[in-house]
């Protein structure tokens, strides 16, 4: 009523109240219950962190029409504009409560959630949303989740869960946004104790009494739910344990280990990852070896299911990267990745159901996952190309690849202007249409005589990397996304035996402007 008549005293009142709320921090203990908990950051008790959170959750919603139904488009809640509007007033909400010192539950949920909303806005190489993550990180540490939850905290059931999904959550974002920057991560496993959440629905947190009980009894021993459902908290339970083993492989990247040292490394990633699969419950295990079952699923567990089946692969793919680059291993088994994640990717993107739903989520699966696949495979191919005599059992068939190749520079091409992925993506298509163009154009004449400025046939490949990321001009497209080019000696790795593409395989961002950069009328 006070905000319906705009009465300027009434909407005073109302701000002084919330101030107060917010410097005031929220009291419970062991037997609290869920309801007592929001009833104290909801009602008369309403708080800026409770504000910024309903703005979230609608920004969130924006691009997902099931929960609007056909009326979004009269209340112009699908479009892009309003997620804006939405994460503005979260950002404001988040000022308001730093200025009240507000440290909490609420603080801090909103803080995550306004994370994922941003990244989806401003795209994942978003300084914002870069430096959102390192708040979150902050907040959890200043918090002391880092230290895990123990007895003596005297907390209620309910919040031992959440505190247990955020600091996953918080460690997984943190991972991920560092691999996808080349950023050293702002949190180590190293120092935290990831307690990995009961694979629990949200209303089963709600719960109470006998209730709790039957629903604690209907998981296995390691906490899986055994009705094969996938929620959001399955995903979080899963990816905690790939978050470690990529940390690990970030590690490799940006330390300064021998070559031996490396491969030893690289060979105890493997040999966990595959000792965590083997403890995975089946269903999750059956994700990763058969074809997704989305009979009698909702959509919303489809999608799960996807990216659960994309981190099986993505750590390892992610690794050959690594060892290609410090270690001069073959690129055999990246090869082999990268098609196996792009033909997955490629079946997500002829699902119009889920990319109607899910859109900024498809778009970002084909920005990261099938971007990584689809620059390899295209450059691998262009190599074959090149070869003086083409083989006889080359690492990638031509035609399915440049028909594959094609799909998915389309798949790039459909991505929404506004969404946050679209420039990534925007340049991936550009790139791999014209590797597409040189494969499929007809072949330039034999030059008469060897131009002095070419390289010579003896010349290193590193130094004719070095050259050609020299002569790029400095107005290129790829100078607008504020992405730091790593220096041409960075590029200069003898003895890779995988050419040209050895620049690429470090950050995501960087081989991305690498990509847009190489001049692509040179031989590989």
């Amino acid at each position: 009523m006070q905000l319906r008549d705009q009465n300027p005293e009434k909407i005073r009142k109302l701000c002084e109240l919330i101030w107060r709320n917010t410097q005031s921090p929220i009291t419970f203990n062991e037997i609290t219950t869920t309801k007592q908990w929001a009833r104290s950051g909801t009602g008369p008790r309403i708080r800026w962190e409770v504000i910024g959170l309903i703005a979230v959750v609608a920004g969130q919603s924006a691009n997902t029409p099931e929960p609007f139904g056909r009326g979004s488009k009269k209340h112009n809640s699908a479009h892009s504009s309003f997620a804006r509007q939405m994460n503005e007033i979260a950002e404001a909400c988040l000022s308001f409560c730093r200025e009240c010192g507000a440290l909490g539950d609420m603080f801090t949920w909103l803080l995550m959630e306004n994370y994922s909303l941003t990244a989806k806005i401003k795209g994942e190489a978003s300084h914002s949303t870069y430096t959102l993550s390192g708040e979150i990180v902050a907040s959890a540490v200043a918090m002391g989740l880092h230290r895990g939850v123990k007895e003596d905290d005297r907390l209620p059931f309910f919040l031992v869960e959440l505190r247990k999904r955020l600091l996953c959550q918080m460690y997984g974002a943190e991972i991920g946004i560092s691999t996808f920057t080349g950023r050293p991560p702002r949190i180590s496993h190293r120092y935290c104790n990831l307690q990995p959440p009961l694979d629990l629905g949200v209303s089963q947190l709600l719960l109470e009494g006998d209730d709790l009980t039957l629903a604690l009894a209907s998981l296995d021993e390691k906490g899986f739910n055994t009705s094969g459902k996938i929620r959001r908290v399955t995903w979080i339970r899963i990816w905690i344990g790939f978050a470690i083993q990529r940390e690990d492989i970030l590690d490799l990247a940006l330390g300064s280990y021998t070559r031996d040292e490396i491969l030893q490394r690289a060979e105890d990633i493997k040999a966990r990852h595959y000792r965590y699969i083997e403890e995975l419950p089946p269903f999750i295990k059956k994700i990763r070896d058969s074809p997704i079952e989305i009979e009698g699923r909702q959509p919303t567990e489809i999608l799960f299911m996807i990216v659960i089946r994309q981190s099986f692969r993505s750590n390892q793919l992610l690794l050959q990267r690594v060892l290609i680059r410090k270690a001069g291993t073959s690129s055999e088994e990246l090869i082999r990745l990268a098609r196996s994640i792009l033909k997955d990717i490629l079946l997500i993107n002829q699902r119009h159901d889920l990319g109607t739903l899910f859109k900024t989520d498809i778009a970002s699966l084909l920005a990261v996952q099938g971007m990584r696949s689809a620059a390899v495979m295209a450059v691998e191919l262009l190599k074959q190309e090149q070869l003086p005599v083409y083989p006889k059992n080359p690492l990638l068939p031509r035609s399915q690849t440049i028909q594959d190749l094609a799909v998915f520079a389309a798949g790039l091409g459909a991505v929404d202007p506004s969404d946050g992925s679209f420039s990534i993506c925007d340049q991936g298509r550009k790139v791999i249409t014209h590797i597409l163009d040189r494969i499929l154009s007809p072949p330039y004449p034999p030059k008469q005589q060897q131009d002095s400025r070419e390289p010579s046939a003896h010349q290193d490949q590193g130094q004719q990397v070095e050259e050609t990321i020299a002569n790029v001009p400095t107005n290129e497209p790829a100078s607008n996304y504020s992405f730091n080019m790593p220096s041409a000696a960075d590029f200069t790795i003898p003895d890779l035996n995988f050419g040209i593409d050895a620049p690429f395989l470090g950050p995501d961002n960087d081989f991305m402007q690498w990509l847009e950069n190489v001049d692509w009328e040179r031989p590989v």
